[in-house]
């Protein structure tokens, strides 16, 4: 997900893969609340890096993770954009 805030305004930008981090936004144990996340997300983010959220599911718990294929780096700035927009505690995941 690279993404950049410019002034007041989330800016998406394409990039080639570099690494192995991702953003977990939440870990569920109920489906539906895996998918509501999922889909607050891409309703606040917009469908360009909506695609690349996905739910994984692991010894019955529901993860909600975005992005894939980021850097360290990458990783770190959409934490805090996700952050800001959605008022929750995501975290970066090495994959």
């Amino acid at each position: 997900i690279p993404l950049r805030l410019v002034g007041s305004e989330i800016v998406y930008k394409r990039q080639v893969p570099q690494g192995n981090y991702a953003v977990q936004l939440g870990v569920f144990r109920s489906e539906a609340n895996a998918i509501a996340l999922k889909k607050r997300f891409i309703e606040t983010l917009g469908d360009k890096i909506g695609s690349d959220v996905s739910i994984r599911s692991t010894n019955g718990l529901y993860k909600v993770v975005a992005g894939k294929s980021m850097t360290e780096q990458q990783a770190k700035s959409a934490v805090a954009i996700i952050r800001d927009a959605l008022n929750i505690k995501a975290f970066t995941l090495k994959e």
